[in-house]
């Protein structure tokens, strides 16, 4: 059957509970949100309720029967991406997976190849990519607008939801894994340490350090016992310090710091802005429907994204994967 015109790749969304909530909300003023897939109920009955002539079924199995069905948006807790993005792409479905990817390289090179078998999309919801203030830093980072780059550090912290089937630096690190790999490249090394005591053996929090050899370190701290919300990415610079604060008003979500080391009397010193930084004026849009909006693009068009595609997943993977390993095992683990 020929899609109808001017409507959107139809979708079906599997889990739309704690977050695919947010992805329902989204697809469906895209109007391309079809079916919800949740063994919950509840969950399915909630979205009818909410949105009449939705279908709901229980597994994607169900929803594959479905001809109009064109692409697949996996919001299902991680364990399950796997299996669950193989089953769509051999069904000849596009698939948008949640961060991570997959909870080993194996399973995500399993994913990888399997969507160039078939000749499907892949791409993974890095969403804070589609953030503008996270784009309008990459970009004066890579132009080498702050000069020299001196660090580079980010913080997640909130009292949020506790997951017991993957530690903090699975739920949390992954979006500031992708921004820091976007600006410097993949690390040499990492270290991680971390905590908790909520459910045994499942960190709470945790610290981390990406190490670059002779250029700047980066560090990384999630937390979700914290109990303020912070969201944070900061670069500093030789000649200036980006600051990109998401959990701050949009009018300052990223502000530069005329803040730079002078070398005039023969010894490093740290010059403040006597301005206390500046705000950087910022297209209001949502990552996550500019995340939609793009995945959907990409099905009508067959082009693969530039970033948020399996090559970068499995680079935030490794990087996630071998923090995991510091973490438990308390030594530097090589990414060389």
């Amino acid at each position: 059957m020929t899609r109808k015109k001017n409507r959107p790749p139809q979708v079906a969304l599997v889990g739309a509970g704690y977050w695919g909530k947010n992805l329902a909300r989204d697809l469906s003023a895209l109007g391309a949100l079809r079916t919800v897939c949740d063994p919950d109920p509840a969950v399915r009955a909630k979205n009818l309720s909410d949105r009449p002539g939705l279908k709901a079924v229980g597994t994607l199995g169900e929803a594959l029967l479905d001809d109009e069905i064109k692409a697949v948006v996996i919001a299902a807790p991680a364990p399950l991406h796997c299996d669950l993005t193989l089953e769509a792409l051999a069904a000849g479905r596009d698939v948008l997976v949640e961060k991570p990817l997959a909870l080993s390289v194996a399973d995500g090179e399993k994913m990888a190849g399997a969507a160039r078998l078939h000749g499907r999309i892949l791409m993974v919801d890095h969403l804070l990519n589609r953030h503008p203030a996270y784009r309008e830093l990459r970009a004066k980072c890579l132009k080498g607008e702050l000069g020299p780059r001196l660090l580079l550090g980010s913080r997640r912290h909130n009292f949020g939801k506790l997951r017991t089937d993957e530690n903090v630096l699975w739920s949390f690190a992954p979006h500031d894994v992708a921004m820091i790999l976007g600006i410097a490249g993949p690390p040499k090394r990492v270290f991680a340490t971390g905590g908790g005591g909520v459910t045994p053996g499942v960190e709470d929090w945790a610290e981390a350090t990406l190490e670059y050899g002779d250029g700047p370190r980066a560090h990384v701290s999630v937390s979700w016992v914290s109990p303020e919300k912070e969201q944070r990415l900061t670069v500093a610079g030789g000649r200036m310090t980006a600051v990109f604060d998401d959990a701050a008003p949009w009018e300052k979500k990223l502000r530069l710091f005329a803040n730079r080391v002078s070398r005039s009397s023969g010894r490093p010193e740290a010059v403040k802005d006597p301005a206390g930084g500046t705000a950087v004026p910022l297209e209001k849009v949502e990552p996550l429907l500019e995340q939609c909006k793009l995945f959907l693009e990409c099905v009508e068009t067959r082009k693969q994204p530039d970033d948020s595609g399996p090559g970068e997943a499995l680079q935030v993977l490794g990087v996630l994967l071998a923090l995991d390993k510091s973490l438990k095992s308390g030594r530097w683990e090589s990414l060389e």
